[in-house]
């Protein structure tokens, strides 16, 4: 029973944060995490880990209440991710925001060749990231001097990005599901599905 309330408030939380979210890089040069910052920490992806369970140790402290909200210039349709107090998200607006979880400031923002409808990921020292709608590309961004660290061109990526050690997994609209290195973006391996 404890188990089932604890997911019901995991639940109303992660509603909560994207409301807070919807209703609302870096053209900084970087976005300064502090030296505190800790990549194993937090909401790296959508679901929370590679296995999307959703679930979360931390506690909630209720009655739960909106702490802010923030406005993209385009609607949002994925998850956001956080890590160390920092909300990353993208939007169909053609960029990738970067917001403070404590108060909803703009922390900095990146744009992009095209909208974002797959929700990001962190790991390590970056934010993976697909564009969609005509730039089709596969993004490793370093968090800390707002480079990219590589691309990969595939076409149709609005699914979620999902990190394993080493790897980012990718499913694509067009029909193929891939698994790319972390450190430089080749094609580990390709696998073609049926639709």
């Amino acid at each position: 029973m404890e188990l089932l309330k604890r997911k019901r408030h995991l639940r109303y939380i992660s509603v909560v944060t994207l409301l807070a979210v919807s209703c609302c890089l870096f053209c900084m040069r970087g976005l300064r995490l502090g030296d505190g910052y800790d990549p194993a920490g937090g909401w790296p992806m959508l679901g929370g880990n590679s296995a999307h369970t959703g679930m979360y140790d931390g506690s909630l402290r209720p009655p739960l209440q909106l702490l802010w909200r923030f406005r993209t210039k385009g609607p949002i349709v994925s998850s956001p991710a956080v890590v160390d107090g920092v909300v990353c998200l993208g939007s169909l607006d053609k960029r990738l925001y970067f917001l403070s979880a404590r108060d909803g400031q703009l922390l900095g923002f990146r744009k992009t060749g095209s909208s974002i409808s797959a929700s990001v990921a962190i790991g390590g020292q970056s934010v993976y990231f697909a564009t969609d709608f005509g730039d089709d590309i596969v993004y490793a961004l370093d968090l800390f001097s707002g480079d990219v660290r590589w691309k990969a061109d595939i076409y149709d990526v609005s699914s979620s990005l999902t990190l394993a050690p080493q790897t980012v997994l990718v499913s694509s609209g067009s029909g193929t599901f891939h698994a790319l290195s972390v450190e430089d973006g080749r094609e580990l391996w390709l696998f073609p599905t049926e639709g």
